[in-house]
């Protein structure tokens, strides 16, 4: 077995075990922990110097980012969500003003509606990246379609991953083309990654 096909096995693996982990968590406790994981991100430095917040708007089972954004718009940042293209596998963001702008777009998610205006400028912005989970080094185990490696190899603003404690390892296998996050925020902590 190719050592290409080799991280790919144990990437789908660690998928399904952090999505049952992710299951298991009473409807209570995911709450408190989102709550806690959304006021680490909103009282964080990186947050509090950014002019522009990128995130996605989350799906069912993942970390509510709905607050953050909800925080980020009273706090009159500019807030772009991602528009994705199935063909390319690739996304753009777009400017949103309220959740009214929001619709329900690829993979059951909600994406901004056509008359959004492109985010063409990513300057002093910080992208809150989804995940199953983290490593200590900030290598991020997706759901396997890659959008947001490929946007955050040319994206030069903060990264940060959102991720519950338990859904933290060591280390997770990863390839050449995965991209690290700057920030891991999990419900207990904030941790900078050193490069």
């Amino acid at each position: 077995m190719s050592a290409d096909i080799e991280i790919a096995v144990q990437k789908q693996l660690l998928r399904n075990k952090l999505k049952t982990a992710r299951l298991a968590l009473s409807d209570e406790k995911k709450k408190s922990f989102d709550s806690e994981i959304a006021t680490k991100i909103i009282s964080s430095k990186e947050y509090m110097e950014a002019r522009t917040v990128i995130c996605y708007v989350s799906g069912e089972n993942e970390i509510d980012t709905r607050s953050i954004i909800g925080a980020a718009l009273a706090n009159k940042k500019r807030v772009a969500v991602p528009k994705t293209e199935k063909s390319d596998r690739t996304m753009k963001f777009y400017v949103i003003t309220s959740f009214s702008q929001l619709e329900a777009g690829n993979y059951k998610l909600l994406e901004p509606i056509d008359s959004c205006i492109l985010l063409d400028n990513y300057t002093d912005s910080i992208c809150i990246a989804p995940a199953l989970g983290y490593d200590l080094y900030g290598h991020r185990i997706g759901y396997g379609k890659g959008f947001y490696d490929k946007f955050l190899a040319d994206y030069t603003g903060i990264s940060i991953g959102l991720c519950y404690t338990g859904c933290v390892g060591k280390e997770i296998p990863h390839e050449e083309f995965d991209v690290p996050v700057d920030v891991l925020v999990t419900q207990n902590y904030i941790r900078h990654i050193s490069r």
